[in-house]
């Protein structure tokens, strides 16, 4: 249920487009390479890149639950989780062997390691894809908890926890619709990007577009190259950007009363007429700011809607 084929773009990774077609024909190769290992646990320890969904939904479609690991870990910490949860297989890149090579050393259990940067395209495109039938109380995903409490735990996510979260924000209320284009900007690691950037947009019928870095430059570039609709972050990153904005609006007397007037009229109309540039430098199309993983400060959500941008807010 969770991937069907669409006739247009899934994934931009810079110039590189990928289609629905070729998505599932990835997906069906990079499944094909671990199918005979009957594995309960596939790991993934690699950067934001188009590989890491294709090894993501691959380990779905032979029924395994996926432990993602921080890609920035270090070695001590990935051989902890790797010894916590022994998957029997972890997809891994050039950025990451060297690391995950040092966590392999006295590992109780070795995983067989495949590296995507060692993998050609597919050869043969099969769009043809079903996930087999999962129990509600069947793991699907063990997410490790940042360790500030003790020692780090993997929390498993359930059938039933994904699919509730996933219907709620497609099905119940259309958040994510095949006509958006998601901004894929934080590290897939954690929860609420991985469904909000990946997940859902993708079982919507969506076009999901990966900023090269968290530069400035490099976001601003991914939201107006690719008309980004829906844009997902943690609090901090939009009181960055929302200081940026007022400080700017601040050393204008005239930007400063439209901005004092927008506010009291409380119009989104009114706003994104008057605060045009602004929108136009978000690439013109964002349709809602995605804000979770910790409480949005109100000031900073009120400035946002002031400018004519419509946020939301999650709790999980």
């Amino acid at each position: 249920m969770f991937l069907k084929k669409y006739d247009k773009t899934a994934i931009v990774n810079g110039e590189n487009k990928i289609d629905y077609g070729r998505l599932i024909s990835e997906v069906n190769n990079f499944s094909s390479l671990t199918k005979d290992f009957k594995s309960d646990k596939v790991a993934i320890f690699m950067e934001n890149r188009p590989e890491w969904v294709f090894s993501f939904y691959s380990a779905w479609l032979n029924k395994s639950s996926v432990v993602t690991i921080d890609f920035m870990s270090a070695a001590d910490d990935v051989q902890y989780i790797l010894n916590d949860c022994s998957p029997e297989i972890i997809f891994a890149s050039n950025e990451t062997k060297d690391v995950l090579s040092d966590a392999l050393i006295d590992l109780e259990q070795q995983p067989t390691v495949i590296n995507v940067d060692e993998l050609s395209p597919a050869s043969n495109l099969n769009e043809d894809i079903q996930f087999p039938s999962f129990d509600d109380d069947e793991t699907l995903l063990i997410i490790y908890t940042s360790g500030t409490t003790g020692s780090p735990k993997g929390v498993m996510l359930t059938f039933e926890n994904i699919v509730t979260n996933l219907l709620a924000v497609t099905d119940d209320l259309p958040i994510y619709t095949a006509d958006d284009r998601m901004l894929v900007l934080l590290p897939l690691h954690h929860i609420f990007p991985l469904l909000g950037t990946i997940v859902a947009p993708l079982y919507a019928g969506g076009t999901i577009a990966f900023s090269p870095s968290m530069a400035g430059e490099d976001i601003i570039a991914t939201l107006q190259q690719n008309e980004i609709t829906l844009i997902l972050g943690v609090p901090r990153l939009y009181a960055i950007i929302r200081k940026g904005i007022r400080d700017k609006i601040n050393k204008s007397p005239v930007a400063k009363l439209l901005f004092a007037i927008a506010e009291k009229i409380d119009s989104q109309k009114f706003s994104r007429k008057i605060f045009g540039k602004v929108h136009e430098r978000f690439g013109g199309c964002v349709k809602n700011m995605i804000s979770g993983g910790a409480a949005l400060d109100p000031a900073v959500a009120k400035d946002f809607k002031t400018l004519g941008f419509e946020m939301l807010e999650g709790y999980g």
